[in-house]
């Protein structure tokens, strides 16, 4: 190896002044000493740099491992060819340039290569990364979209279904009798519950609603597919009718009057008792969370009424007839205004109570 030569450094500058054969290999000998030496310097850290951190480059040892060769072979013709020092140190020196830049280049190329390879890795990543935000944003306006159409749809009903019992409103009652055709066959039954006054003040307002909700659940059984049933206000109810004339009308009225009679009490407890469940899960999750327990209490007195009924009006419009929407619900209110004189009955319009008018008011 170069670095074992064993013959003096000297200055390279005193070689002019050697002129027998053996000092001039001397000077040879001693010259690779001093480029090996210098190479090393060059490419390999020092052991003091080595304890101070320096890092041992791979590509500079390859350089220095093929330098090594590159003095040996311009050793060996040195010596029998008896080259001037000074070509000597010119191709020494070319070939260390040559091997250091050919490593340096070969270095350079495999970190650009790694860097397009990160940039690769990075616009890839990146990509995705755009692709998941607009998935992420399309999945977020999907979900706005959602929300609004609920909402939306939470509107419609608000505006034209009734929030007590979930039946249609006075509004879309209109709506509904507008939209009829002219003179297509159409019934209405005008419904009001008796004594409604009597179980708020007697029972309560929660006792009440759930008469209203319980009627309710009646006119959904008892209607036909295709008629519609509405809650005015009050203890009004309204049901549309589509192709009935009187006689059908006035059997469908008297199904929810026997409807009323024996199975609102049932109707009504199942409510009672939803509401109990409801109640019972609220104050569970009220335990658990340490919020404060709802003290309230389930109402059950209206299910001791001994009974409760419900007076029906009846209009119709033939085919082929006209009657305006607006006449027909005023002959539908008439027909139940002489309905409540007798209470618990059903007439149409035209058919007088049974109790001669200012005798006894209709009550609520």
């Amino acid at each position: 190896m170069i670095d074992t030569l064993e013959a003096p450094i000297v200055d390279p500058r005193e070689s002019e002044q050697h002129s027998s054969s053996d000092d001039r290999n001397n000077l040879h000998r001693s010259t690779l000493r001093l480029v090996a030496e210098q190479a090393r310097k060059e490419f390999v850290p020092t052991d003091e740099e080595q304890a101070a951190g320096a890092e041992f480059d791979p590509a500079k040892a390859r350089a220095w491992r093929i330098a090594e060769n590159h003095v040996a072979e311009l050793k060996h013709s040195l010596t029998n060819s008896k080259v001037p020092l000074d070509e000597f140190l010119a191709a020494y020196t070319s070939k260390l340039a040559e091997t250091f830049f050919s490593e340096t280049q070969a270095r350079e190329q495999a970190r650009i290569a790694e860097l397009e390879l990160e940039n690769e890795t990075q616009a890839r990543q990146l990509a995705n990364l755009r692709a998941a935000l607009a998935e992420a944003q399309r999945g977020e306006q999907e979900a706005r979209a959602d929300e609004a159409t609920k909402k939306a749809e939470t509107a419609t009903q608000l505006a034209f279904e009734d929030a007590l019992t979930g039946l249609k409103n006075r509004r879309q009652f209109m709506g509904d009798l507008e939209r009829l055709a002219p003179n297509s066959a159409v019934s209405l039954l005008a419904i009001d519950g008796d004594n409604m006054k009597i179980i708020n003040d007697t029972f309560s307002h929660y006792s009440g609603d759930k008469y209203l909700q319980g009627i309710a659940d009646t006119l959904r059984t008892v209607i036909r597919s295709g008629d519609t049933a509405y809650r005015l206000g009050g203890d009004e109810f309204m049901i549309l009718l589509r192709d009935a004339d009187p006689e059908e009308a006035e059997t469908i009225a008297r199904r929810i009057q026997e409807e009323i009679k024996d199975h609102l009490i049932d109707r009504i407890s199942r409510r009672i008792d939803a509401d109990k469940f409801e109640f019972k899960q609220r104050k569970a999750i009220a335990e658990q969370t340490g919020q404060p327990i709802p003290d309230e209490e389930i109402d059950t007195s209206i299910l001791s009424a001994d009974s409760l009924t419900a007076s029906i009006g009846i209009s119709s419009r033939p085919e082929g007839n006209f009657v305006s929407p607006m006449e027909l619900t005023k002959q539908a209110d008439t027909a139940l205004y002489n309905a409540k004189y007798d209470r618990n009955s059903v007439r149409r319009h035209g058919e007088k109570a049974m109790y001669t008018v200012g005798m006894r008011m209709p009550t609520k």
